[in-house]
């Protein structure tokens, strides 16, 4: 390695050399001109194309195409600029917003004015619970972080659906009230209408045990939800009950059947595992357990020092996961091929086995490993043998139970069951642990385990067709069941129908009755996760709208007495989880934990592996020609921001870029650069994707590097009609190719275009790297030979400033180190900051326009020559806060200066939105509110005035420790000074210092692999007052008793009105002596930070240092892992 070793764009001279790996932003960025390149460079954030916010609401642009623009002169400038400056002295004079506000009539007991209140609670996450902490203020929940007490939150982390929750519960499009059908239009009616009628039905079914009766809901691990549905089913034996969920781990549990006789949850200890192979498993971000996996993931990779053992990542995938893009090798494949991969790789491995699988080796006697990549089995294999007990083979969601049961017998003959591979008992397979199914209060059977896991979409069809009444439960099959289903039309031949949903949706509409659901933050509840943990779900808020839950609505079915949910939870918790005379106490207890202790099952041992049913099940897995143009391969994915498209109508995730292509508000058929070309294709035209049978999509295409050649990926969750004001006619519906034969592919696909164009917007673009080293990664074996590589490929500053840096010491020095190793990808950090600080959505047309107000973004690059074949990096990016900033010297009404901390701060009622800040910033982290964007997406109009009015319910989801920012105002990313001065108030009320990981801004703390670091650079300084609880102790007693990792104490002369500290010396105790009691000594206790370390280790870098702005926030340059053999 040179000591200047570039990391340059495509187009430099630099990537010619071979001297580093190209790194490019899109397709455009790589083979764009030099004059394009330009262009995009001069542009600030905020600049983009003139179009019409009309003509991208919705997308299609064939008849609205982008405004050129026209050249702006120097004498054409200088008129403008009169006028802007006259412009910005009335915009000095702006009329602030006038609200009138109301005090507590009765304040509640537990509520003081200001102080937020905790609460834990659970969530459901694809067959997992997972724990959750809500801050609520003043009775309005405002913010969701992950619960540590919780197994599945990787130590307390949260997902992009935990922190976008907030925007369901205070959606403006919820259902309010009851509705029935009357002309097939949903007519409002009183829940005592809905009650009667229901009632009425039921009783109809009295008489024959409940024949003809049907209960749909999605699979749910709720004990209290299943003791109903035993009360149920004793009340109505004859009656169907089924779950259905487009997005399950039903093929998951189906293939650990079939391998070891019982379905068992599976979980992978990716922190011990030296190698790793996905099988087309996304098991960082749209799995079960994602929270966990990714955190346990980064522990296998930690790189702190060159010689860490680090683990490597290989991906065998057909589009690009987030998962992929971690990869240290990635091999794009079809999904229809990824079985035909496995079964060769289980060929070569059985051949080395020390356990007899004779039989799976016979199954794959005869597999071809045509179109392979041999390094992929050679390679791979070898590794895998080389780490027996230390790899991990998993496989995905999508991958049909064949594939699970063989990678079991895998992963068993290469030892990882019970060292890397751990198996607990589902929840509705309790085998008599704690948590069993009890009888019915009523007396009768133990209920039946109810399947988790879907019911064949056949079975349900099929038990359709005789129905007289169904009860559709939380979930919108109309939308989400497979084509060939036809649930609509059933539906409709059905005489009672009744859906229980949050919104209107879908299924409402074809039901005959529509009852509100209420939201898991105003409902109780209780769920078990994928290791037995048994948490209650207790609401924070009364229902909006009045809505229930469904297991309210089941009790009430069932003939419960009291079928409110807080009743129903309690009674499964003292009869079940904590019975005897303590259960009072159990009860509170976990309430306040947010998990029971003692309720995690233990793990089991490897239960007998049945190689005849996994051979039998091997064979009749047929196998599938490759793709070709003429006959493509449609596989459908789990979309990364909609998932199943329940959330379809959250404005928050329809405004997140999407992981890997960008997108917002929309999905597109995904591409290879290379099928592209092969069809004629280019991004954003509108094909027409036809199937055998006359299925029918039409969607635009978005080129995406890094997908397989043939195949076209298709996000789900998204072309919805009946979601709301956000979601209505966002994105592309693929669910018409989606039948019960080919749910998550389908062969044979022809694609022709239809010679419109759609309007698709991505953010990844909205700036320019000018061939500066930013996303800086390097492999493990570099890393080895030059440690502070990162260092190497940044050019330091030679130009001393202008003036004397300001002395920190003494004072809180706030800063932040991010490790690009670490960091996935999730795009957490970008809700977590956008629900702590009141960002606003802005809609489609305004982030076309480079107006997304987003304080931290995620950027994602791609690396290395081959378009097809590239890798990925990401790095998160925010506000800098340097400290000689750039935007400070060009403000002229000083709205952006520096606080005695060294914040880069904003003083909202000083800006007058001259924008010069935004120009001069070199990281294009600032945000300008060119409209009062808070209520531009109800209102735009109305947004383009003065007059605030902010839709109720979103004004319930603010944090009010946050300024509402209006029109006119810049804003940008503050380090969460809200909490930093919260933490300062909490340390002096209590007389404490405060602890290093105490204090964490919204970004940190909602990271689930730990990738952002936030303290205080000096160490936190607590100064100590006559009085102090720590006169008199030493360094060692108040460490031991304040759990600090760290202290030192200063002693220090007082000069009054001097800003220089005089006579520091270092002691080791405080001594109350008089000169401390008379103020002429002042001691300070200084706690240990983490971060001063991080800023000062080999692969730590500054963004841009060659600028001189000193950034706060700094980088730990990415590694990678490859295997040498395989580069």
């Amino acid at each position: 390695m040179t000591r200047r070793n570039d990391y340059p764009v495509a187009q430099t001279p630099a990537a010619q050399t071979g001297n580093a790996k190209p790194i490019w932003r899109s397709l455009d960025d790589k083979g764009r001109a030099s004059e394009e390149r330009a262009r995009l460079a001069d542009a600030g954030a905020e600049h983009g194309p003139v179009l019409s916010a009309d003509s991208l609401t919705r997308g299609r642009s064939s008849d609205s195409a982008p405004s050129t623009g026209t050249h702006l002169g120097r004498r054409g400038f200088l008129a403008a600029s009169t006028v802007t400056a006259a412009a910005g002295l009335l915009e000095g004079c702006i009329r602030r917003p006038e609200e009138h506000i109301l005090p507590y009539g009765e304040a509640p007991e537990h509520v003081v004015p200001g102080v937020p209140l905790h609460f834990a609670t659970v969530t459901e996450r694809l067959g997992d619970a997972m724990g959750l902490l809500v801050t609520s203020h003043e009775g309005r929940p405002t913010k969701v972080e992950g619960n540590p007490n919780h197994p599945s939150t990787g130590q307390g982390a949260a997902d992009v659906w935990s922190q976008a929750s907030l925007m369901d519960l205070y959606d403006p499009d919820r259902s309010t009230k009851p509705a029935r059908s009357e002309g097939g239009t949903l007519l409002d009616a009183e829940w005592t209408a809905a009650e009667e009628a229901l009632q009425a039905r039921l009783a109809s079914h009295q008489g024959n045990g409940g024949a003809g009766l049907l209960v749909l809901t999605p699979p749910n691990s709720s004990p209290s939800f299943r003791r109903a549905r035993a009360r149920f089913l004793a009340k109505f034996p004859e009656a169907g009950f089924h779950t259905w969920g487009s997005v399950t781990d039903a093929n998951m549990r189906e293939g650990a059947k079939i391998a070891f006789g019982r379905p068992l949850n599976i979980h992978h200890d990716f922190r011990g595992s030296r190698v790793i192979l996905s099988i087309d498993s996304d098991f960082m971000m749209t799995e079960p357990n994602a929270l966990t996996n990714s955190w346990r993931f980064a522990l296998g990779r930690p790189a702190f020092r060159p010689n860490d053992p680090m683990n490597r990542l290989y991906v065998v995938e057909p589009g690009h996961s987030l998962t992929g893009s971690n990869a240290d090798h990635r091999l794009r494949l079809p999904s229809s091929q990824i079985a035909r991969y496995l079964k060769i790789l289980a060929k070569r491995l059985a051949t080395e086995s020390d356990v007899d699988l004779a039989d799976v080796a016979s199954a794959v006697s005869d597999v071809s490993a045509d179109g392979i990549p041999e390094a992929w089995i050679e390679k791979v294999a070898a590794e895998l043998l080389a780490n027996r007990r230390r790899a991990v083979i998993v496989a995905g969601l999508r991958q049909p139970p064949a594939v699970h049961a063989l990678v079991h017998a895998l992963n068993r003959a290469l030892g990882n069951d019970g060292a890397t591979v751990i198996f607990t008992g589902v929840a509705d397979d309790d085998g008599g642990s704690a948590g069993a199914v009890p009888q019915a209060p009523s007396g009768g059977e133990t209920a039946p385990p109810e399947p988790y896991y879907n019911t064949q979409v056949s079975e349900l069809a099929a038990a359709m067709g005789g129905a007289r009444t169904m009860l559709i439960l939380g979930s919108n099959p109309v939308y989400d069941t497979p084509a060939d289903l036809g649930f609509a039309e059933k539906l409709g031949s059905i005489e009672f129908s009744l859906h229980l949903g949050s919104h209107r949706d879908e299924t409402a509409a074809a039901s005959t009755w529509h009852l509100p659901m209420a939201h898991e933050l105003e409902s109780w509840g209780d769920l078990r996760s994928r290791d037995g943990t048994y948490a209650i779900q207790q609401p924070l808020i009364a229902p909006l709208h009045g809505g229930r839950s469904a297991l309210e609505v089941l009790g009430f079915a069932a003939g419960d007495e009291d079928p409110k949910g807080h009743t129903l939870v309690r009674s499964t918790f003292s009869e079940v989880f904590a019975r005897g005379p303590r259960s009072s106490e159990a009860w509170r207890t976990a309430l306040h934990a947010g998990v029971l202790a003692g309720s995690t099952r233990r793990p089991e041992p490897p239960r007998p592996l049945d190689t005849v049913a996994i051979a039998l099940a091997v064979r009749a897995t047929a196998d599938v020609p490759m793709p070709t143009p003429d006959a493509l391969e449609v596989a459908f994915v789990p979309c990364s921001k909609m998932l199943d498209g329940s959330r379809a109508n959250n404005v928050w995730l329809q405004e997140l870029p999407d992981n890997m292509s960008k997108l917002v508000w929309d999905n597109a058929a995904l591409v290879s650069p290379a099928t592209a070309t092969q069809l004629g294709l280019s991004d954003r035209d509108v094909v027409r994707l036809e199937a055998d049978g006359g299925a029918v999509v039409e969607a635009a295409v978005h080129i995406l590097p890094g997908v397989a050649d043939n195949v076209v990926v298709a996000p789900l969750g998204w072309g919805r009609h009946a979601a709301g004001r956000y979601g209505n006619g966002q994105g592309f519906d693929f669910g018409p190719l989606r039948t019960t034969e080919a749910l998550w592919h389908r062969s044979g696909v022809r694609v022709t275009r239809t010679g419109d164009d759609w309007f698709l917007v991505r953010t990844q673009e909205h700036g320019s790297m000018h061939g500066r080293p930013i996303a800086i990664d390097g492999t493990l074996e570099e890393y080895q030979e030059t440690p502070d590589f990162p260092q190497y490929r940044a050019v330091e500053m030679d130009i001393p400033p202008l003036w004397d840096r300001v002395d920190y010491d003494g004072k809180y020095k706030w800063g932040m180190s991010i490790d690009l190793t670490a960091c996935t990808g999730c795009n957490a950090c970008v809700i977590a900051c956008q629900a702590e600080n009141n960002i606003p959505s802005v809609g489609k047309g305004m982030v076309a326009r480079g107006r997304e107000m987003y304080w931290i973004r995620l950027d994602r690059y791609f690396v290395g020559e081959d378009e097809n074949e590239p890798q990925v990096a990401f790095q998160p990016i925010g506000c800098q806060q340097c400290e000689e900033a750039p935007c400070e010297n060009v403000c002229p009404v000083n709205a952006t200066a520096h606080s005695p901390e060294g914040l880069n701060d904003m003083a909202y009622n000083r800006c007058i939105g001259t924008r010069y800040c935004a120009n001069n910033c070199p990281y294009k982290v600032r945000r300008f509110n060119y409209l009062n964007y808070h209520e531009y997406l109800e209102d735009p109009t109305n947004a383009r005035s003065m007059d605030v009015n902010i839709p109720a319910t979103r004004q319930m989801s603010y944090n009010p420790n946050v300024t509402v920012r209006m029109r006119g105002v810049m804003e940008k990313c503050s380090y969460c000074v809200q909490r930093l001065q919260e933490a300062k108030i909490a340390s002096r009320r209590d007389d404490r210092p405060i602890a290093d990981g105490t204090v964490r801004a919204a970004c940190q703390e909602t990271c689930p692999t730990k990738a952002i670091v936030f303290g205080c650079l000096n160490g936190y300084p607590y100064v100590v007052r006559k009085g102090s609880a720590l006169v008199g102790k030493t360094v060692q007693e108040i460490a031991r008793e304040y759990g600090l990792r760290e202290v030192r104490i200063e002693r220090e002369t007082v000069v009054p009105d001097s800003e220089h500290r005089v006579g520091v010396q270092e002691v080791d105790s405080i001594e109350g002596n008089d000169a401390f009691l008379n103020g002429q000594v002042k001691y300070t206790v200084y706690s240990a930070s983490l971060l001063p370390q991080l800023q000062s280790h080999d692969r730590h870098y500054k963004l841009l240092v060659e600028l001189g702005a000193y950034p706060r926030t700094t980088f730990l340059g990415r590694i990678r892992n490859p295997n040498s053999e395989m580069v």
